[in-house]
């Protein structure tokens, strides 16, 4: 009876197993079926496979796992304004990219861009910047590091922080020597922007979710953990379902390990229980596998 047929055998290749020294760290040859690995070893064992590449010696490793990721957020990035250096190297090539942007975004559609960092560019950009580059228009800037973000003169006013700043607990809006609010929110003075941005509908969570995953895979990483799903990440109570839809879709390309953040879990019916975590909805593991 002959063996199995793979889907896909890779030879000539330096793979390394991550076995414990004495048990094969290192081998030639990988087969797969479907989503399972079929053989690995020094040679190809005599399999046929319906597609077979020669690596010339390159090296195959096993997939990463990253262990704090923010999927939604990230997959979200990646439809905004790419402020990060390169290629932005100046608070004029900010401008420019915002000024970009308000001629191809519709008028009732918000400006975001991310990744702008102050040490690379001169300095923080202003309301009084975004102004002149998209007048009237509701604009957020977020830093590289996410712990603050600038917005336009609209959303400060929307805020009623215009002229004005006001406490925030653990957070700040900063003035200028005036007293004058520059657009700079950091830390938790980033919230007051929630009534503003959210709902956000679960299917533009779940494209987001499935964006991040795309790349995630171009990567090498194969698994993640989902650090705080319904938190800061995506700001959204519905995040859990969109992973569901996103893995329903057939776009999941990772397994995830979801943590889900107490205040979006509700008791089980029958129980005042909060600590249930959901788990008639995401399994009693918290995974979605795609």
């Amino acid at each position: 009876m002959s063996g199995p047929v793979a889907d896909l055998l890779l030879t000539d290749a330096t793979v390394l197993t991550m076995a414990p020294d004495g048990l094969a760290p290192r081998a030639g040859a990988v087969a797969l079926l479907g989503d399972r690995v079929l053989h690995v070893g020094q040679d190809d064992a005599g399999l046929t496979a319906k597609r077979t590449v020669s690596l010339g010696g390159r090296c195959v490793v096993p997939g990463f796992h990253d262990a704090h990721q923010h999927m939604a957020w990230f997959g979200a990035s990646l439809d905004e304004i790419d402020l990060s250096t390169p290629p932005i190297r100046t608070l004029d090539d900010v401008a420019a990219a915002v000024a970009d942007a308000n001629d191809t975004t519709p008028a009732d559609r918000w400006i975001v861009g991310n990744g702008y960092d102050e040490n690379k560019i001169g300095g923080y950009p202003d309301r009084d910047l975004i102004e002149r580059a998209a007048p009237g228009r509701r604009v957020l800037l977020t830093h590289t590091s996410g712990h603050m973000a600038v917005v336009s003169t609209a959303v400060l006013e929307e805020l009623g922080i215009s002229e004005h700043g006001r406490d925030v607990p653990g957070g700040t809006i900063a003035l200028d020597g005036s007293g004058r609010p520059t657009g700079l929110l950091q830390e938790q003075a980033q919230n007051l922007l929630t009534p503003l941005r959210r709902p956000v509908p679960v299917d533009e969570v779940a494209h987001a979710i499935a964006r991040a995953s795309e790349v995630c895979i171009r990567q090498g990483i194969t698994s993640v953990v989902e650090a705080g799903v319904g938190g800061a990440g995506s700001g959204t109570p519905v995040e859990a379902l969109a992973y569901q839809r996103a893995r329903d879709a057939g776009r999941l390309a990772v397994r995830v390990e979801l943590m889900v953040v107490s205040p979006v879990l509700h008791a089980l019916r029958g129980t005042g229980d909060r600590r249930a975590r959901q788990r008639h909805r995401l399994g009693s593991s918290h995974r979605v596998r795609r």
